[in-house]
């Protein structure tokens, strides 16, 4: 396997930044219930979206310096002047702009929700524009040497949303909505019901993940023994088997916390529960970080069926 840290670094940073806004707009369009739009929780991703949108406005600059240097066959001192080119005469070019424009729009709809405007409007919005600019990094990657609009481009980019959604929805839940949902005057039945919300979601993009990924190891891999033989199958073990731990946590918190959490909120007794589940929550945000990691250096990784 090979690893230039840098390209890594920007890939792992922009699929961390990428689940954050997914992850967000999950939190505003199905894990609190309605009615909670404009309220104390529904505010706690804020700071969270705007670190997101930062992030994405490095990684896309990073990106296209790297590209131009590439596309231009100079170092990436040497790309500055050929930034121009690269942006109006390459097809990736084209897919960067795109990928500017949805960042411009997520900007201003974050803008929008700072001045009180209603948050689960603005939700569709950021939710679109975050599925767009995965499609420009699905068209731009191994998966779009067929075409944007190919079948592998399109299936690569729902898988990434999938897992955005998915691991996203967790970190947004673990380190800024649970926590606002435990402070005082908050319904202890409103954190049962994301609670469930959390799992009911994360369950059903798990299995668009495990759908999606079946079919990109089956078009990217010849055999079995690519799995282990090539750079790609060996990177491709390592972020499946921390898919595997976040599937036991998954199965843990749905079948023994969250129905705990559930008690909880009707007995109003045995705080312990929430508090384990906060941590399981973090621990299972954390071994998502290394997901993304194993994507980064999938991505970087040459297939073997290409």
């Amino acid at each position: 396997m090979t690893l230039d840290p840098i390209p890594f670094a920007v890939t792992a940073m922009d699929h961390v930044a990428l689940a954050l806004v997914v992850g967000t707009a999950a939190a505003w369009l199905y894990l609190l219930p309605a009615g909670h739009g404009n309220n104390g929780p529904s505010r706690a991703p804020m700071s969270v979206l705007v670190l997101a949108l930062a992030l994405l406005a490095f990684t896309s600059a990073a990106d296209l310096l790297a590209r131009t240097a590439a596309l231009a066959d100079v170092s990436l001192g040497a790309a500055w002047p050929y930034l121009g080119r690269a942006l109006t005469h390459s097809d990736y070019g084209g897919f960067w702009q795109l990928r500017a424009v949805a960042w411009t729009g997520l900007l201003g709809l974050t803008l929008f929700i700072a001045w009180c405007g209603p948050v689960r409007v603005a939700a569709w919005g950021i939710a679109v524009g975050a599925v767009t600019i995965i499609f420009t990094a699905s068209a731009t990657g191994h998966a779009g040497d067929d075409g944007a609009l190919a079948l592998p481009a399109l299936i690569n980019a729902l898988h990434i949303t999938a897992a955005c959604l998915w691991g996203g929805s967790v970190l947004i839940y673990a380190i800024r909505l649970l926590p606002a949902l435990q402070r005082p005057g908050i319904p202890a039945q409103i954190l049962a019901q994301t609670a469930m919300r959390l799992s009911t979601l994360a369950g059903a993009a798990l299995a668009m993940v495990l759908a999606t990924g079946i079919y990109n190891a089956w078009r990217l891999l010849p055999d079995w023994p690519s799995l282990w033989e090539s750079g790609y199958g060996r990177a491709l073990m390592l972020k499946l088997a921390a898919v595997a731990v976040m599937m036991v946590i998954g199965a843990a918190n749905r079948f023994f916390l969250v129905p705990g959490v559930g008690r909880w909120a009707r007995q109003n007794s045995g705080g312990g529960t929430v508090r384990l589940f906060l941590r399981v929550l973090r621990v299972d945000a954390a071994v998502f970080l290394l997901v993304l990691a194993g994507a980064a250096l999938l991505g970087m990784q040459a297939p073997p069926g290409h």
